[in-house]
């Protein structure tokens, strides 16, 4: 008669074995007093160990009252606070819309576009030179770093309230 290896019995009292290899395990447990014993052992060292590192409430308080990941996240700076970066995004947004515009402007003006689309057209046309004339200026270090959110949203303001006469202008 062959015995259940130490590693089966640690598999089948954790749960593990698969429902063939279980059954067969209980079949072999009801004939054979060593394996059961084995098996009883090994669950009296596996209950033992768990009283072991079982935590008292005082440490358990104290591994609640520790914060890991505040130290790290302190000395983690985002993207976007690197004026680096945000410097090269608009930068790249800006070259981006300047190369639609031009492109708008090309299509535009072989196929004649008029009415709402031209109006946007003309709006790209205007608003796109301006942005790469004033992130020029910001990034050259000009006073208007520190006047930039009123800025944009004066200048938007200014172009959509044009948009609205240009658009009651052809309707």
């Amino acid at each position: 008669m062959s015995h259940i290896e130490p590693e089966r019995l640690q598999q089948y009292l954790a749960g593990e074995a698969e429902l063939a290899e279980a059954t067969l395990i209980d079949e072999h447990l009801t004939d054979c007093p060593l394996c059961s014993d084995r098996l009883a052992a090994i669950a009296a060292d596996d209950a033992h160990l768990c009283d072991m590192l079982a935590l008292d409430e005082a440490e358990q308080a104290w591994i609640a009252g520790l914060d890991l990941t505040g130290p790290v996240l302190s000395q983690v700076t985002p993207w976007f606070h690197r004026w680096q970066w945000v410097a090269i995004a608009g930068l790249s947004l800006v070259a981006g819309g300047w190369l639609s515009q031009k492109t708008l402007a090309l299509i535009g003006s072989l196929l004649g576009w008029q009415g709402k689309i031209g109006l946007t057209v003309n709006l790209a046309e205007t608003l796109i030179p301006a942005l790469w004339r004033f992130v020029l200026y910001i990034t050259r270090g000009g006073v208007l770093v520190t006047l930039w959110p009123a800025l944009v949203l004066g200048g938007g303001l200014w172009l959509w309230r044009r948009h609205l006469k240009e658009e009651k202008h052809y309707a």
